[in-house]
């Protein structure tokens, strides 16, 4: 059986949870959030999605095995119900986190074909894809419009005079809700003064000022 489910920010020992210790329904969820409430990339969650497809596999082969028993009961029937259901919702968080990182992907294309360390955070596919797909952007926008303008005006990688480069990057300027579930310390605002991330503490900050707890797991994205 899938483990329940639970939200950050629940108090008491559950604070001191990191990801690693969490059941996997739970810990999908947590990754789910943080993908979907950061502009970064983040690693791609491998051994949690197989994990997750092993035991929806058995969890399916357990229910079809019921269904087609005629001594099961009907209170055993609904309870499969219950079963089925939180299986669709498992599902839907499978998809929802495959479908942010495409999009995260096909907006950043260009930017993680030629940042090399941004390439571990990436499964297989999903680099082979981008790869790809910068190559099929490129080729659209030669045929479709590059090639009718001067040589000098076709280039698509250039940086202006004031740093801005035509390659869209992730913003790590952005801001994130973040949930401590251990002490973080203290970090600097942009204004010089000095915020504490304790234990059980809720901040609005910008991604950059928490990165490393984030991917540390000791601050959770709310």
């Amino acid at each position: 059986m899938f483990g329940e489910g639970g939200g950050g920010g629940d108090g008491g020992d559950e604070d001191e949870t990191l990801e690693g210790d969490m059941d996997d329904v739970r810990r999908l969820g947590v990754v789910w959030v943080r993908e979907r409430g950061t502009g970064e990339i983040m690693s791609w969650e491998g051994d949690l999605i197989d994990s997750i497809f092993d035991k929806l596999d058995q969890q399916q082969k357990m229910v079809d095995t019921l269904r087609s028993d005629p001594d099961t009961s009907e209170e055993e029937h609904f309870k499969l119900m219950l079963v089925m259901t939180e299986m669709e919702r498992v599902k839907y968080l499978v998809r929802s986190y495959v479908r942010t990182r495409l999009w995260k992907i096909e907006k950043f294309s260009q930017y993680i074909v030629i940042t090399p360390e941004v390439h571990p955070s990436l499964s297989g596919a999903e680099l082979s894809h981008a790869r790809r797909y910068t190559e099929l952007l490129h080729t659209h926008f030669q045929h479709s419009v590059l090639d009718s303008l001067p040589e000098w005006l076709r280039k698509m990688d250039e940086t202006s005079s004031d740093g801005l480069s035509m390659i869209p990057k992730p913003n790590k300027n952005i801001p994130v809700l973040i949930y401590c579930r251990r002490d973080c310390g203290e970090i600097t605002l942009p204004d010089g003064e000095p915020a504490a991330l304790g234990k059980g503490s809720t901040h609005l900050l910008k991604y950059n000022l928490v990165e490393q707890w984030i991917k540390l797991g000791w601050a959770e994205v709310l």
